[in-house]
């Protein structure tokens, strides 16, 4: 188990994130009971309390882990948040969106320029645009077929 967690570390850490962030998702998406106390967090991944403690807020913020209690228990627990995916892939589109409104910005800075010295910017745009309406297509579809947070995959089919 620790070995995909470390795996979700890597992974994270390749897309500007940080390794023990995706440490803490890997674990939460793995572990049993689903909430765990950043205790539990800290021993299970052998991490620093400050390290765990920093990580945890910053994913609450991201909407990718989320803060809850159990009741007759004090402490805070942890756990994934059930619209934590398609919740990044917004995200990121929204990312998408200012990369084309970049490109459009740049265009109309070289309106009078030769194609060749505006291709890049005609490649940029052309590229985000296609990935845009790709992701927004896929999303509603992901948004639509996950109206159940109970639905469980199963082997490439869901049940």
């Amino acid at each position: 188990m620790l070995e995909l967690c470390e795996a979700f570390g890597r992974l994270f850490e390749d897309s500007g994130s940080t390794r023990i962030a995706g440490r803490i998702v890997g674990w939460l998406m793995l572990c049993d009971p689903p909430e765990q106390t950043q205790a539990d967090l800290v021993a299970a991944l052998g991490a620093s309390k400050g390290s765990v403690s920093t990580e945890l807020r910053l994913l609450e913020h991201r909407g990718t882990v989320e803060r809850t209690s159990l009741p007759g228990d004090r402490r805070n627990f942890y756990r994934i948040a059930i619209e934590a995916w398609p919740e990044l892939v917004a995200r990121q589109l929204r990312v998408l969106d200012e990369f084309v409104a970049l490109a459009d910005a740049g265009l109309s800075l070289l309106d009078a320029a030769p194609p060749a010295r505006r291709a890049r910017l005609v490649a940029l745009r052309d590229t985000y645009v296609h990935l845009r309406a790709a992701f927004r297509g896929a999303l509603e579809r992901v948004r639509h077929g996950c109206a159940d947070p109970r639905r469980r995959h199963k082997r490439g089919r869901s049940s």
